[in-house]
Formats: C-alpha cells, sequence, structure tokens
C-alpha cells in the first residue's frame, strides 16, 4: 500500500473511532441537554443485538485461528468478545438500577482486559489453556451473569445521589485503557501489514476504548448516552460483517481446493489403474516370454553321451518322458528317413570343428 493511501486510511480510521463519536456527543450535550428517551424495550433490542453479534464474531474468530496459525491473537480477541458479550446480553435482560449498570461496566472491563492481551507473547496463546479459554470464559460470564441479577443486593453501588461512584467510573476507565492498548497493538499491525481486518479492530477497541474512558460524562438515556449505544452497534454489526464475509471466503476457497484434491485423486486413481493394467500385461508378456524361453529346450553331453530333454521339449513333440527318455536315440530315432543321413552328417561335422 502506497504511503499516501496508508494516511488517509489512518485519518479515516482516526475519524471513525474518535472524531465522529466526540462529535456526537458535542453536539447532544450542547444543542440537545436536556433531551432524555427513556425506552427500556429499545436499548434491550440494542443491547442484545451487540451481544448476539460479539457471540458470532468470537465464534468465527475461534474457528479461523485454527486455520490461521500465525494470528495467535485471535484467541485474545475471541475470549474478549465472549465475554463482553455475554455480559451486554444479562446487561440487556435487567432493569434500569445498580444490576443494570454493574453488568454493563463489568462487560467493558473485562473486555478491555481480555482485548489486552493481544499483547502477550504467542507463545502464551497456544496449547490447550488458550484452546479451551473461549468455553472457559463463557461459562465463568455467565455464572457472574446469572448470580449478578438473582443477587444484585451484594453487589457493590454503581450510583449513588444519581452520580456514578468512583467503582463504576475505575471499572470503565480500566476497562477503555485495556481496549485502547489493544488498538495500539492492531494500528502497529496495520502499519506493518496494511490488512484490512486490522485497520477495522483499530477503530473498533479506540472506539469502546472511547466510550469507556468518557463514561462518567453522559447520563443514562440522554442522546449522547444513546449514540454511544448506536456506536457500539454499529461497530458490532460492521465488524461481524467483515468477519463472516473472511470467514466465507476462507470457507469457500477451502471447499475449491477440496475439489481440486478430489479431481486430483480421481486422476491418480486412473493413473494407478493404467500403471496396473500395464504391469499385468507386463508380467504376462514376462511369464510367456520365461515360459516360451524352456520350449524346445534340450542339452547333449558328447562327452558322457548323457543327453536332457526338457518337459516342455517333450510336450511341443506330444510324448510323455516314459515315451522320450533322456537319450539321443529318442531323438535320432524319430528323425524323418530322407533327414536322417544329412543330420547325423552335420552333427558330426560339427562336432569335428569344435
Amino acid at each position: 500500500m502506497s504511503r499516501p493511501r496508508l494516511f488517509w486510511r489512518s485519518v479515516m480510521g482516526l475519524a471513525l473511532a474518535l472524531i465522529v463519536p466526540l462529535a456526537g456527543c458535542v453536539i447532544a450535550d450542547v444543542v440537545y441537554p436536556d433531551v432524555v428517551y427513556t425506552q427500556i424495550p429499545l436499548h434491550s433490542l440494542v443491547e442484545s443485538l451487540g451481544g448476539l453479534a460479539a457471540l458470532a464474531i468470537a465464534a468465527i474468530l475461534v474457528a479461523e485461528r485454527e486455520r490461521r496459525e500465525s494470528h495467535d491473537f485471535y484467541v485474545c480477541m475471541a475470549v474478549a468478545l465472549m465475554g463482553m458479550g455475554v455480559l451486554d446480553a444479562f446487561h440487556a435482560a435487567t432493569q434500569p438500577g445498580n444490576s443494570f449498570v454493574w453488568l454493563h461496566t463489568l462487560a467493558t472491563f473485562v473486555g478491555g482486559a481480555l482485548f489486552a492481551t493481544v499483547w502477550c507473547p504467542s507463545e502464551w496463546l497456544r496449547g490447550k489453556a488458550a484452546r479451551w479459554s473461549p468455553l472457559l470464559i463463557l461459562v465463568a460470564t455467565s455464572a457472574v451473569g446469572v448470580l449478578s441479577i438473582a443477587f444484585s443486593e451484594y453487589l457493590p453501588p454503581m450510583i449513588e445521589a444519581g452520580q456514578f461512584t468512583r467503582a463504576a467510573r475505575f471499572l470503565n476507565f480500566a476497562g477503555g485503557a485495556g481496549f485502547l492498548a489493544a488498538g495500539s497493538f492492531f494500528i502497529l499491525r496495520y502499519h506493518r501489514y496494511q490488512e484490512e481486518e486490522d485497520w477495522l479492530f483499530a477503530v473498533h477497541t479506540v472506539l469502546f476504548g472511547a466510550a469507556g474512558l468518557l463514561f462518567e460524562f453522559s447520563a443514562m438515556w440522554d442522546l449522547a448516552w444513546w449514540w454511544w449505544h448506536l456506536l457500539r452497534l454499529a461497530a458490532y454489526v460492521v465488524a461481524l460483517v467483515y468477519a463472516a464475509r473472511k470467514f466465507w471466503e476462507a470457507e469457500r476457497a477451502a471447499s475449491q481446493a477440496n475439489r481440486q484434491l478430489a479431481d486430483l485423486n480421481r486422476g491418480l486413481d486412473d493413473l494407478v489403474a493404467q500403471r496396473t493394467n500395464e504391469l499385468r500385461a507386463t508380467e504376462e508378456r514376462y511369464r510367456l516370454s520365461v515360459r516360451g524361453s524352456n520350449d524346445g529346450l534340450w542339452d547333449w553331453n558328447v562327452t558322457t553321451g548323457e543327453v536332457f530333454y526338457s518337459a516342455r521339449f517333450r510336450e511341443l513333440l506330444g510324448y510323455s518322458e516314459q515315451e522320450f527318455p533322456d537319450l539321443f536315440d529318442s531323438f535320432e530315432s524319430r528323425l524323418h528317413p530322407d533327414d536322417h543321413a544329412h543330420t547325423l552328417a552335420a552333427v558330426e561335422a560339427h562336432l569335428q570343428r569344435h
């Protein structure tokens, strides 16, 4: 990628992650400071869609992690999105109150803390522990969600006198810092490898980081609060569409490769069958050659007078071993009368020369 294009892509990412969200918040606070829109069902829908999108992205990342061994950090992204998705889903199911804020705040903290683990060395992100971590996070956050709703009276206070407590501000700030740490990881990767997904997740994590850091400057149900919710949902949807498209392309490429491999295997099977038939024909010719090499084979030791006639020699002449014993007379006596004298003379002449 050329430097100008890289620069403008970086500027666009910064605008989407920070400038546009902050501009929306400023406009909401300055132009519509007193507008409050309390709509619990709509909020539940937005949070539910975001949670489901996060879980779907996490599942795709887990599947892609098996195909792309160089992307060990996928497991960190998967566990972060898994934890956020589950806690956001529980947050969507609660009524406004302390547990309502607690679950949202905890989702931000868990997501940021786990996303920041993308900086861990690759060696730490391999093995059984990393492989099972998405499932462990799924079970753990589900348990936390159930307990938070069932025993909400034991939760730390998140709101006092209409203001967020220090615990709420700390968890959101820590989560936001974790997202920004992950954002710096993806920014560096994007400038090194110029991959679209690094740019996308850099925007995604910086946006979530800004939302966490600016949490205390919004009030429930005001326009700025809704603005951040819509931005988070948009970030989830865009990331899900991108991840699903990449997953589909990888599946299609794998399917095409499998078809090509199947065609190659069929071609190899045909070639093996052809070579097998050729080998059988060669073996048959060899067998016949070996068998034929013994046709008419006989020898005569002129010194001792011993004669050997092969079984095939006798078979060709139509005699058995008893009818045609190993004697020179067996041959001589069966010469045609017209050839008898000529043949014996030729044999005698040959013996005299050798």
